[in-house]
């Protein structure tokens, strides 16, 4: 089609980042583990694309890889080597990203500020 499949861009402002990732069709968290933090985080930007709306292509990171198996709300690939992530954008097709646009809208409400808010009000015995 000529347009290109991927696409990196500049820095957004903070109020802009998730209005801008929204207007994307996939979200991509992918950290080697190459520290502690990075093997077993969750980082801001794999819920910003949640909140964007849009599904998050992972690498093998336990917790990224728990939800996003739980929530059907993205893609992991099996590998953190290239050709692995290669592989997996060359067979991705705009079905796929369709299919897991439900678990993304379940995840994002299941796993927003809000709702995370709510269940610490509660605890508290704060109605």
């Amino acid at each position: 089609s000529g347009k290109p499949r991927i696409t990196f861009m500049p820095a957004v402002s903070p109020d802009d980042i998730v209005p801008t990732i929204a207007r994307y069709d996939l979200g991509l968290s992918y950290f080697p583990p190459t520290t502690q933090n990075l093997k077993f985080g969750l980082g801001n930007k794999f819920f910003q694309y949640l909140g964007a709306g849009i599904p998050v292509v992972v690498g093998p990171s336990p917790e990224m890889e728990a939800i996003v198996r739980r929530y059907g709300c993205g893609f992991v690939v099996p590998s953190f080597q290239k050709s692995a992530l290669t592989h997996f954008f060359r067979s991705l097709s705009p079905g796929q990203i369709a299919d897991k646009l439900s678990g993304v809208a379940r995840a994002n409400s299941d796993l927003s500020f809000e709702t995370e808010v709510m269940k610490l009000m509660k605890l508290m015995g704060s109605d």
